[in-house]
């Protein structure tokens, strides 16, 4: 009985999900910036689509995925990429090091000590969300490989191009 009831449940959220990426509205939060100035993510809600990436500075993926997205960042109007970094008090030097160092101009926050992380309930990174205008999470996505930066732009665009629309 126990096998049927996951079947049924799992065959009803995946086509749940075949027509809704929605997966949640994000609530407001604050971190502190590169600066220390405290940064809050409705600052963008709204007025931009937001690519939130949640990073740390031993993840090697992460930073792969780091200069995708800040290209991304600089090259498309109307997005804004806030890479999040959940290293802890005794790494985050080495995380703002390498955002200074590669001269990355997306929106650097830290959150050492992984509050906000486990809001999201990232587990690992890199993990990356795509929040909509109206602060509802359109796409997610945990890991990177070559190429996935691309999937992640294509939803970005297929977004905007509908929301633009309307």
């Amino acid at each position: 009985m126990k096998i049927i009831l996951v079947i049924t449940l799992g065959l009803m959220l995946s086509f749940l999900g075949a027509e809704e990426d929605s997966i949640d509205t994000v609530r407001n939060f604050s971190l502190p910036d590169i600066n220390d100035r405290e940064v809050s993510l409705y600052d963008y809600v709204g007025e931009e689509v937001v690519i939130m990436d949640f990073w740390a500075s031993w993840c090697a993926p992460c930073m792969r995925l780091m200069p995708e997205l800040d290209k991304i960042h600089n090259e498309h109007e109307g997005v804004t990429v806030i890479a999040i970094s959940i290293d802890n008090p005794r790494s985050i030097n080495r995380a703002k090091s390498m955002i200074r160092s590669q001269n990355y101009s997306m929106v650097a926050l830290f959150d050492t000590n992984q509050e906000i992380a486990q809001r999201f309930q990232v587990t690992s990174v890199p993990h990356t969300f795509v929040i909509g205008y109206d602060g509802e999470i359109i796409y997610e996505h945990t890991g990177y490989s070559r190429g996935d930066e691309e999937e992640l732009l294509e939803k970005v665009l297929e977004y905007k191009a509908k929301s633009d629309n309307e």
